[in-house]
């Protein structure tokens, strides 16, 4: 099991620093037919980064956007998905205690919870690993 989080599959479908990276470690993940794992935050979170390429930074057009969006939904079918309330308790602990979002304390409370190594391109999230006590998934 793997979880990923959003940083992640925004560089599965789109391409931006970084990417072949991604691409490459996802593809090694689903060829092994590994389980992924994310919160249901995973598909706004995307979303947004997909709105904020198209509208913000203007570097993928409305049928790039469409096609990572049909991507997207092709992933998010097949992620194990956790609902934010049964990772809200423990994922608010990481978040006071280490001073990360809310956000990405689901994804870490997911990670810790299932013993799945964080697949992620969050870099200060990233450098928190230890600290934390989760394990990345090697890149």
């Amino acid at each position: 099991m793997i979880t990923i989080d959003a940083s992640a599959i925004i560089k599965v479908i789109i391409t931006e620093e970084d990417s072949e990276i991604a691409k490459k470690a996802f593809i090694k993940i689903t060829e092994k037919g590994e389980p992924l794992l994310s919160p249901n935050i995973v598909f706004s979170e995307v979303m947004n980064g997909l709105w904020k390429h198209h509208v913000l930074i203007k570097d993928i057009n409305v049928r790039k956007l469409e096609m990572a969006k049909s991507s997207l939904n092709s992933i998010y079918d097949n992620l194990g998905i956790s609902n934010q309330p049964e990772l809200a308790e423990d994922a608010l602990k990481i978040a006071i205690t280490h001073k990360i979002t809310f956000y990405d304390s689901l994804y870490v409370a997911l990670s810790v919870k299932m013993k799945a190594p964080l697949l992620t391109f969050d870099r200060p999230l990233s450098e928190k690993a230890e600290e934390i006590g989760f394990e990345l998934y090697p890149k």
